[in-house]
């Protein structure tokens, strides 16, 4: 009679309830479940609140902001900081959010009229306020416990979450268009979506046909550098010193590498030398001395001794505007005549170069086509190319371990073969050839530092022998190469300073350019860099006759090396000379070596171990013929005739009968590994024998001892109908 007539059956549908309380609840769960099986319609609903991405970061923003300075009513003594991450939902407005260093949990402070407590989880929040806590926005307004708490990254940031409330107060979440189209789910949405794609894909076509985008040259720089301006700009904070300063801690050196784009004025760069072995030099920021002069080593680490949140500024300390991620030092490709600039698109930042003339070229690849027309013409032929040879000699996938093996085969032996129009080979006269090199000045410009000397000198570290090999082209004049002895047992070059440095001995290129500080280039014996880069031959080739020289010359901006002959030709590579000296005992040895290369591959494989074979005598019910015809010469030498000798001293198993008796194991018949068609290996050609070796029925027969009924003359045999690219002599097209 309380609950009405309605209500009552829903009770005897809910089932037997005791307690007046537990009464209550079934009848509001009765209620609920009628309501949401009339109210079907979208009508029924009401739409509460709507939220665009910008509204949903500060409705969950952190509670004091941007802000990084501790109240003064918090808890001192527990070195409590301002946490940056998002306010949790459920905090009510007043309360702070902080972090502790070392400690991952958030922790929550109460407000001034509460104590200013610190808590550490929200059932303690609740206790503390004495009732349950709810999802709620930056004033207090519940929001319900339907309330997406981050921004799903599924939906885009020009859409809204709404939230929509029942007649029976349940509240869901939907999503609305930039058109206020309403999406009820993830699905829904993500079909909008892929549908969007798909008709921007067929307006624009596809990748291939899809014209490039022309890049505006009436776009404005709000910001360019030459290369002067951008060197002064990004200058080491200590200048050319490496005298530490006063306020600096002991134990640190200066380094001189370019300032970092986001450190702020009166910060100094610097690293610490370890003295345990194996550990690399790490780089640190040293704060002024109003600030401590403290040490750091990571930007968030700056960002809390500032303060602030750091961007890129120039050397007075004034930003930039430019993002921290853009390159501080000139490119080696754009000429020092020319200028790098920054643009706005929008929200985001741009760069650009600027030639003589004022023309803007949006990356590295115009500016080289604008240096060189030719590249056009020439990308366009490399491209076709690369497509012809793709469809022409796509290996197939699908035939097996041994074809694919034939192939890749076939692959190196092709890339060393002299092939190619002898036109091309040769460089025009007019060419600038700005550094050159005979055999004589090459030998002497590497020749090893300490000479023919085997005497290491008085001040180097102990258990370090002289290296005589060749100099390498970055290390600098005065010092040495060494060898050094490994704890396992083996050798690896080590590096020795002059004397008077801190540190004698390093192990590569990284730890002595922070011993040096400044990065190291490709240098000749007194010191002088060559400005070559990755195109330095060090070491003068073998099949260049020693009366012709090695030449540098730029070509669309890049370093490039060339081979000059005695009456002044310039060859680009060293195929080019090949061809001109017709050296076809090169291309051979060339093929052999790849040959033994692949050859020793195979050998290192599990699957191809060889197995020792013992001697068995042929049964006499089984006559064995070779496939080729004639009957099989079972051939053994001296070594295989010990191993059976061993094999038949040795005790041999038993087996038990059913009947008690003790009967031996006869051995298991093997297969020899000789050739059982009498086939001298070793007056094949080096093809035919590396065919048969590396055939899986060879492996089975003569490794396996498969019973296979064929011999070496059938899988020779089988070359002639292979493809050749499977490896065979075959050419098989098809029309």
């Amino acid at each position: 009679p309380v609950f009405g007539v309605k209500i009552t059956r829903n009770l005897a549908q809910a089932g037997h309830c005791r307690h007046r309380q537990q009464i209550a609840m079934a009848a509001k769960r009765a209620v609920g479940r009628k309501a949401d099986d009339v109210q079907t319609s979208d009508s029924a609903w009401k739409t509460v609140r709507s939220f665009t991405y910008q509204e949903h970061l500060e409705c969950l923003a952190p509670p004091l902001g941007d802000c990084q300075t501790v109240p003064s009513n918090w808890p001192q003594g527990l070195g409590l900081e301002v946490s940056k991450q998002p306010r949790v939902p459920w905090l009510p407005p007043g309360w702070g959010q902080a972090c502790r260093s070392g400690w991952r949990p958030t922790i929550y402070i109460s407000p001034e009229e509460m104590g200013s407590r610190a808590l550490y989880n929200r059932a303690s929040v609740e206790r503390a306020l004495g009732k349950r806590l709810k999802p709620v926005d930056q004033h207090g307004v519940v929001l319900g416990d339907a309330f997406i708490k981050l921004w799903p990254k599924w939906l885009a940031k020009d859409w809204r979450i709404a939230y929509k409330k029942s007649a029976n107060g349940s509240v869901r979440p939907f999503f609305l268009g930039p058109d206020d189209t309403v999406y009820k789910d993830k699905k829904s949405v993500l079909a909008c979506t892929k549908k969007i794609v798909k008709q921007r894909r067929a307006r624009l076509g596809t990748r291939k046909s899809r014209p490039d985008v022309e890049f505006r040259n009436d776009v404005e720089c709000f910001r360019t550098f030459t290369r002067k301006q951008l060197e002064e700009c990004f200058a080491p904070p200590l200048g050319g010193s490496r005298k530490p300063p006063r306020h600096w801690p002991k134990g640190l050196l200066v380094t001189n590498l370019p300032r970092t784009s986001w450190l702020p004025k009166g910060w100094t760069q610097g690293y610490r030398p370890y003295k345990e072995k194996g550990r690399r030099f790490r780089k640190l920021y040293v704060a002024p001395p109003e600030k401590g002069s403290k040490v750091v080593f990571h930007r968030r680490d700056v960002e809390k001794v500032e303060g602030r949140s750091l961007c890129s500024v120039d050397q007075h300390g004034q930003p930039l505007g430019i993002p921290n991620t853009f390159t501080t030092d000139w490119p080696k490709w754009l000429p020092s005549r020319w200028r790098i600039g920054y643009f706005r698109t929008g929200e985001t930042v741009k760069v650009c170069f600027l030639n003589a003339n004022g023309a803007k070229f949006p990356d590295r690849r115009a500016v080289l086509d604008s240096l060189n027309p030719a590249r056009i013409k020439q990308r366009e032929k490399q491209v076709k190319a690369a497509e012809k040879k793709e469809t022409e000699n796509k290996p197939i996938k699908t035939l097996g371990l041994f074809a694919m093996r034939m192939a890749q085969r076939r692959r190196l032996v092709s890339s060393v073969k002299v092939e190619g129009d002898e036109s091309d080979d040769e460089l025009p006269e007019s060419t600038d050839i700005f550094l050159s090199f005979t055999h004589e000045e090459l030998t002497e410009c590497f020749a090893p530092p300490l000479g023919d000397s085997t005497t290491p000198p008085a001040h180097w570290p102990e258990g370090v022998e002289v290296c005589t090999l060749p100099r390498i082209s970055w290390l600098p004049p005065g010092w040495g190469q060494g060898i050094r002895m490994g704890p396992q047992g083996r050798k690896y070059k080590v590096y020795i300073a002059p004397k008077g440095h801190r540190r004698l001995e390093v192990k590569n290129k990284e730890s002595m350019e922070v011993n040096v500080g400044r990065r190291l280039k490709p240098l000749d014996q007194h010191g002088k860099n060559l400005r070559v880069g990755n195109a330095l031959i060090e070491h003068w080739p073998n099949e260049l006759p020693r009366t012709w020289q090695i030449g540098y010359h730029k070509l669309q901006g890049e370093v490039r090396s060339c081979f000059i002959s005695s009456k002044g030709t310039i060859y680009k590579d060293m195929l080019a000379v090949c061809r001109h000296l017709n050296m076809e005992a090169w291309t051979e040895r060339r093929i052999e070596k790849v040959n033994q290369q692949e050859e020793e591959r195979l050998s290192k494989c599990k699957r191809l171990r060889r197995m020792d074979a013992t001697k068995v005598e042929p049964l006499e019910d089984e006559a064995v013929e070779d496939a080729a015809g004639g009957p099989v010469s079972c051939v053994q030498d001296d070594r295989m005739a010990e191993e059976s000798a061993k094999e038949a001293a040795r005790p041999k198993k038993r087996l038990r009968t059913a009947e008690g008796r003790v009967q031996e194991r006869k051995p298991r018949p093997m297969r020899q590994l000789e050739s059982k068609s009498g086939l001298d290996l070793s007056k094949l050609h080096v093809a035919d024998g590396e065919w048969l070796r590396n055939h899986p029925l060879y492996f089975k027969m003569h490794q396996r001892n498969y019973p296979i009924p064929i011999g070496d003359q059938d899988i020779l045999a089988l070359k002639a109908f292979t493809p050749k690219e499977m490896g065979g002599d075959a050419c098989l097209e098809f029309h």
